[in-house]
């Protein structure tokens, strides 16, 4: 028994240093050999999964053939495209404009460039709207196609708050400052607009310019006259001397005085402000006054019975009284 204990534990024992000197040993140098690059031959040997490569005269029949289709297609589009472009049938043979009051349906065509005898297919909308809002008359704007030969153009205006009266010819004016002759318009001028009932003369017998920044004071102010006063406003007057008054249809007057430069007109807010300034003190709407000077509007000065429209500093004087010679 002892003797087998100890065979086994010796066969053990040569195991485990026969595994240690395996382990302890040095590893074999390896050794790699190189190849040049130019020796590597394809091998013929067919792969299982490869596709067969298809014959070069395929290759080079098939890419001409889809050429040519594709050629074709797009020859086929452009000669649609051209026919759709040359067909009369869809030509513009209409112009419809709607919601023109005061422009005239042919001012409305020219402002937006719409003309007839082009393709319906190369009428661009949103240049024409474009084209519309740069008019100061025209509020919003849209442009519509209808086939096969109509084109819908839909405006909206803006409202003229003044009316200027002059020996040219009257003018309508909206807010901000543009203006419209009243001949050019084909119809909505409102008979009870405020006006300005302009006098004066240029040098050459023609009616003399009026600002734009002044049109647009004026426009604003008969805009807001009724709600800020609480009376109506019934006409400016630019006399021939140049002296600006409103008059209010109650009956007063209020003077502005010389505007004939661009200092004079920036300074009318602050003498509207004057005037309202006073709603307070006066009834506007049952004056017992007859003029407000605003020429000063640091003092603005109250005075005259109703009917008398301005102070007697700005009345035209009285001729002087022609003396008759003395006899000798």
């Amino acid at each position: 028994m002892t003797t087998l204990i100890d065979d086994r534990a010796l066969s053990q024992a040569r195991a485990r240093a026969l595994a240690a000197s395996i382990l302890d040993a040095p590893p074999p140098a390896r050794s790699y050999a190189v190849i040049d690059p130019r020796a590597l031959a394809r091998s013929e040997r067919r792969r299982r999964h490869a596709r067969p490569a298809p014959p070069q005269r395929q290759r080079a029949d098939r890419h001409p053939r889809r050429r040519a289709v594709v050629g074709l297609v797009l020859l086929a589009q452009l000669g649609a495209l051209v026919a759709l472009l040359a067909i009369p049938a869809f030509r513009v043979r209409t112009v419809q404009v709607q919601g023109a009051q005061l422009l005239s349906a042919g001012t409305v065509e020219r402002l937006a460039g719409a003309t007839t005898g082009q393709s319906i297919f190369t009428v661009d909308g949103e240049a024409l709207r474009r084209r519309l809002l740069a008019d100061p008359w025209v509020a919003a704007a849209s442009v519509e196609t209808a086939l096969p030969a109509t084109v819908r153009i839909t405006v909206t205006e803006r409202l003229p708050v003044l009316r200027v009266e002059r020996a040219g010819g009257d003018v309508l004016v909206a807010a901000g400052g543009a203006t419209l002759a009243v001949g050019d318009a084909t119809g909505g001028v409102i008979p009870t607009l405020p006006l300005l009932e302009d006098q004066r003369l240029a040098l050459s017998g023609r009616p003399a310019v009026i600002d734009a920044s002044l049109l647009g004071v004026l426009a604003d102010t008969a805009a807001h006259f009724s709600a800020t006063y609480g009376c109506a406003l019934a006409a400016f007057q630019w006399r021939a001397d140049g002296v600006l008054t409103m008059l209010a249809a109650p009956g007063w007057t209020a003077v502005l005085g010389n505007v004939d430069d661009p200092d004079r007109v920036a300074a009318i807010p602050a003498q509207l402000a004057a005037l309202a300034s006073l709603k307070g003190r006066l009834d506007f709407a049952r004056p017992a006054f007859g003029y407000v000077d605003l020429q000063d509007p640091a003092a603005p000065a109250v005075g005259g019975a109703p009917g008398q429209s301005e102070p007697a500093a700005l009345a035209p004087a009285p001729a002087a009284p022609v003396k008759a010679p003395t006899p000798v």
